[in-house]
């Protein structure tokens, strides 16, 4: 049960991002946003482990284990590439006018990435059944994100999604291959930190730092900060620690349907027959490839 919550967090508030993107409209430039939600979040979190160092002890020790130095520049590192390096590309992307379709197709590539990896460096199985199910999964990502346009992204800028794939792929495996000892709270805080002076500096050196503040900025900043920003990342964590890399990976099969679900309730945007149908193979495809995984290591 618990697996399962896990899992159904990650998914809604992973998915929740591109919304949160939404609902700031043109009140700041893709990297304006980035720096200040990461300033409040990283804010916010440095306040939970101030907070918890003055509890008691119990709650202390099991929350802020001490942490070597390795064991703060690893999540220095997770946070440059599933932080900046990641949002950062897939932002950019967007800026440069790719068709997010193209980046979603691409980044959906992460759980086929993912679980040939394992498959060498820990001999996690990889069977004909988790084959076709991360091969209809890629599908229903295709099916969930519509028509794609690829005539007008230039060649250059098509390489921010793989750059987006890579990063987000590469730390699925460095948190398995490291089994990183710090707590979620601080992980999180270390990896947002690092990405706030990453996004602040970008901000300031280009000039966009500068945001229009008014009620549907501090709405679609509170968005990004605690349910993409914090709930996302932490049930990200969450799953990659519970249930594994290849797992929680072919769960990103499940965020673009998802996705055009928040858009609906959120701004109404229709949902075509061809998308449900990329919802219900997305389901499907999650199902048939932990199956395998199942049968291969039983």
């Amino acid at each position: 049960m618990k697996q399962i919550l896990i899992a159904i967090a990650f998914v809604v508030c992973w998915s929740s991002g591109f919304v949160g993107s939404l609902l700031a409209g043109d009140c700041a430039s893709p990297v304006g946003l980035l720096a200040w939600r990461y300033l409040v979040t990283s804010a916010l979190l440095l306040g939970a482990v101030g907070l918890i160092r003055a509890a008691n002890a119990p709650i202390k020790a099991r929350a802020l284990p001490a942490l070597s130095r390795t064991d703060v520049w690893q999540q220095v590192a997770i946070g440059v590439l599933s932080h900046a390096i990641f949002l950062g590309a897939v932002f950019s992307a967007s800026a440069a006018d790719i068709d997010p379709g193209i980046t979603s197709l691409i980044c959906a590539l992460q759980p086929l990435l993912v679980a040939a990896v394992s498959s060498r460096l820990w001999n996690d199985p990889f069977n004909g059944r988790m084959f076709a199910g991360l091969g209809l999964g890629l599908a229903a990502v295709g099916l969930a994100v519509g028509s794609i346009d690829f005539a007008a992204s230039a060649a250059v800028s098509l390489l921010l999604p793989f750059v987006a794939l890579f990063a987000l792929s590469a730390t699925a495996v460095l948190e398995r291959a490291w089994r990183p000892k710090a707590s979620i709270v601080q992980a999180l805080a270390i990896q947002t930190t690092t990405a706030a002076v990453l996004f602040v500096g970008v901000a300031v050196a280009t000039g966009r730092i500068g945001v229009t503040v008014n009620a549907e900025l501090v709405w679609a900043i509170l968005w990004l900060v605690f349910l993409s920003g914090v709930g996302g990342y932490a049930a990200y964590t969450a799953s990659l620690r519970t249930i594994g890399p290849t797992t929680t990976s072919v769960l990103l099969f499940l965020t673009p349907p998802v996705t055009s679900l928040w858009t609906w309730m959120m701004f109404g945007q229709e949902i075509s027959l061809v998308q449900l149908a990329g919802m219900g193979l997305g389901l499907i495809a999650v199902a048939l490839t932990v199956r395998g995984q199942r049968q291969a290591t039983s």
